[in-house]
């Protein structure tokens, strides 16, 4: 059965061994349905969530075992769901996140992704993939690598990454690409108040498009960002192969999509950057 709708999209989650699973799915819930113009029935899929998970990573499989009941947390324990059940779809790519609302379902679509860190420490995330992708290779190979397993290749926006020598890698790409074979991605940590990167306007007249995510750091309280941010995507979807929807639809986009969320203030900005300096001078 299709039908062809619009759909939220979070392109660029992570579900950290930090979060309480329950309180994850429960945030996307109540964030897209904050943002959706037409909630609709509980019945329909309140939003896709794009999983985009580092070298080593694997909650996304956590998750995809919870449909035979045998799903483990990251100590080895049961994964604690709650009132959410997982079940599995047509295709290895994505699973419905599901729970009981009256007679009712609430569903939300969770897609598969990986996310490479390329030679230049710039970072390439590949939307619908199960593969784990090797990190270190450059940035035109990681891109390739993405596309070559049927991923769909974004180079998301982080503190940093896109200035000196690393932002003119990304210039030279956008600079030399003939027919866009990648996205830009932003995402809700980024300040609001501060200006918006240029490379995101020389992408704009590259034809390069942006896909927005939360992109939630590794902190407890981060568990509330999942839905925040993304994309309101005009798609036809397959009840059996839904991850493979939303990519068959982003792929056939031609102009930017209309996009939804919240950045960050100026203060929580400082804040997550100097948390996660401290993070990794722990690590």
């Amino acid at each position: 059965m299709s039908e062809r709708d619009e759909i939220l999209v979070d392109a660029h989650v992570h579900l950290h061994p930090c979060f309480a699973t329950a309180r994850f799915f429960d945030a996307a819930l109540a964030n897209f349905r904050t943002v959706a113009t037409c909630p609709g029935p509980a019945s329909k899929i309140a939003g896709c969530l794009m999983f985009t998970e580092s070298h080593g990573v694997n909650a996304f499989g956590r998750l995809h075992a919870q449909t035979t009941g045998v799903g483990t947390d990251s100590e080895g324990g049961p994964t604690n769901l709650d009132a959410w059940q997982m079940l599995a779809t047509g295709e290895e790519i994505s699973l419905l996140a599901t729970r009981m609302a009256g007679n009712d379902m609430d569903r939300i679509l969770v897609v598969a992704g990986r996310q490479m860190v390329t030679r230049e420490k710039l970072e390439v995330l590949a939307l619908g993939c199960t593969v784990e992708l090797e990190d270190g290779m450059g940035l035109g190979q990681a891109i390739d690598a993405a596309v070559t397993v049927g991923a769909v290749p974004v180079i998301p926006w982080g503190f940093g990454k896109w200035w000196g020598r690393r932002g003119a890698v990304l210039t030279d790409l956008l600079g030399s690409t003939a027919e866009p074979r990648f996205f830009l991605g932003d995402n809700s940590g980024r300040a609001a108040l501060l200006p918006r990167p240029p490379l995101f306007g020389k992408a704009a007249g590259r034809g390069v498009l942006v896909l927005p995510g939360s992109d939630p750091l590794p902190f407890t309280a981060q568990a509330s960002r999942p839905g925040r941010c993304g994309l309101r995507l005009p798609v036809e979807i397959d009840e059996d192969r839904p991850g493979e929807s939303v990519l068959a639809a982003l792929r056939a986009l031609d102009s930017q999509p209309d996009v939804f969320g919240r950045y960050e203030s100026l203060l929580g900005f400082v804040r997550s950057q100097v948390a996660m300096q401290w993070r990794k001078g722990a690590a």
